[in-house]
């Protein structure tokens, strides 16, 4: 089916694929093949995952081969224009780093002695997609990024795939996540100078370990770490006793127990953190060569939303040459910290809260580090009095920013019962490594959306992406 055949009354963002819209149009006809409703009380579906906490979507979204090269446009250049910004804005002023990103002091001297390290990072951007443009509105970094649970429900969508086959001018393949994150750390593993060769992995998992649940999570990680590298030699441990984990002084490395360890895997829930001394020494081994650590602080900061607002700071800009401007132009909507009283806007230093009052509905007021779709403000969502508070509670504060707001395209697409619905939607693309590692989508119904926060745990439905599968090009005797 042709674009120019497919339902007028349908919204199809530039990027998807052409299955994408044969497959939503045909969810309009009467005599053509549904998507079901996902159950995932399935066996084909991971046991821990049986019973997750947000819907998915019936029908998964199809993206073409235009928005994989963008995605991987971004995993590669948008964390080395970071780290510049960085460097040429604070220099070695490390009392204003502290202020300006509410970090330690110290995380600002560790970064001039090492580069950070490109090959370990685990990042999600949250990306809004608006007809021609990409917008990342903020950074994730670490273990801790959602989304990988979708690959336990791959297969079957894929088996819903096989009955559509027919009706669509098109294959799809699906980056599986979390293998591309194995894949990512095992590469990492390569790159360090590690004495033991064998890139054993310790993940940490909360709870016990003996529970159903909690084994099925383990043989999850398990094949996707074989599935990823079926040539790996190295081993695959668990642990939730931080007490259990030793570092060798004198050669820098790491023991859980009395195996020595090549990488941590440290997806936390809320409120669980590393004891701060054990941190410190781990951070140690990581930056020797001794330890892949995706959660040292050095890549956390990565997620620290303020970072967008240093972007925009007159002296990193000028630091950065034409090509990164450009870059940052195109990808980064203007942010700036809530707490300066002047900023450059269009060009000219203006008073920030004349901005915040004359520009109220096209912007939006963030915590730097807050998660979950929590502590976010939609100027137009938001009467004019009802703003005012928000800006005089906030104003004085350090850890607060204003970002252009980036409106999502309208979406045509299924809600978890398979009914078609415009939604809008952010996209969570990964970059495991400086590579580009997958896609997954959430979206509200644009009728629902009424304080303009897309996340799941407000709401909002998941939807899993497929890549639609480059056509063989035919070669000509």
């Amino acid at each position: 089916m042709s674009e120019s055949t497919c339902n007028t009354n349908l919204d199809i963002p530039v990027g998807m694929s052409n299955i994408y819209k044969e497959l939503i149009a045909s969810q309009l006809e009467t005599t053509s093949i549904k998507w079901p409703q996902l159950d995932l009380q399935v066996p084909e579906v991971d046991f821990f995952l049986q019973s997750y906490s947000y819907p998915m979507a019936a029908c998964p979204l199809v993206i073409s081969g235009q928005n994989v090269h963008e995605f991987t446009q971004l995993a590669k250049g948008l964390v080395p224009i970071m780290c510049q910004s960085i460097k040429s804005f604070f220099g070695h002023d490390e009392a204003l780093f502290a202020q300006y990103l509410e970090e330690p002091e110290w995380l600002l001297s560790m970064l001039h002695r090492n580069a950070i390290p490109e090959f370990e990072r685990l990042c999600r951007y949250d990306v809004v997609v608006n007809q021609h443009e990409v917008k990342v509105i903020e950074v994730n970094s670490g273990c801790s990024l959602g989304g990988w649970q979708h690959d336990s429900f791959a297969s079957l969508y894929e088996s819903s795939f096989q009955d559509v086959a027919p009706h669509v001018s098109g294959q799809v393949v699906r980056k599986p996540v979390f293998e591309q994150q194995m894949l990512a750390m095992q590469k990492a593993i390569s790159r360090k100078t590690l004495s033991s060769g064998k890139g054993d992995i310790l993940f940490y998992i909360m709870g016990d370990l003996d529970s159903q649940e909690t084994r099925s999570a383990m043989d999850f990680i398990k094949t996707c770490h074989k599935k990823a590298n079926p040539q790996t030699a190295g081993r695959v441990l668990f642990f939730n006793d931080f007490s259990r984990l030793r570092v060798d002084q004198n050669t820098k490395q790491v023991f859980y127990d009395n195996h020595r360890i090549d990488a941590l895997h440290l997806a936390l829930p809320e409120g669980v953190t590393v004891p701060s001394h054990l941190m410190m020494q781990l951070c140690t081994c990581a930056m020797e060569g001794k330890l892949v650590l995706p959660d040292n602080p050095v890549l956390s900061l990565l997620g620290n939303k303020m970072l967008f607002a240093v972007l925009y700071e007159p002296k990193a800009w000028e630091a950065l040459g034409k090509e990164f401007q450009a870059f940052i132009t195109q990808y980064i909507p203007w942010t700036a910290r809530l707490a300066s009283p002047t900023v450059i806007r269009h060009t000219e230093v203006q008073p920030l809260e004349q901005i915040l009052l004359a520009e109220k509905d096209n912007l939006v007021i963030k915590k730097a580090k807050s998660f979950m779709g929590r502590d976010v403000f939609i100027g137009r969502q938001m009467s004019q009095s009802d703003w005012q508070l928000q800006i005089d509670r906030v104003k004085n504060h350090e850890g607060w920013l204003v970002q252009e707001y980036c409106e999502p395209s309208v979406t045509s697409a299924t809600d978890q019962y398979g009914t078609v619905k415009p939604f809008q939607m952010i996209w969570g693309v990964f970059d495991f490594g400086n590579a580009y590692g997958g896609a997954f989508v959430r979206g509200k119904e644009v009728s629902a959306n009424t304080d303009g926060v897309i996340n799941s745990a407000c709401g909002a439905v998941e939807f899993i992406v497929f890549d639609e599968k480059p056509k063989r090009k035919l070669i000509k005797i």
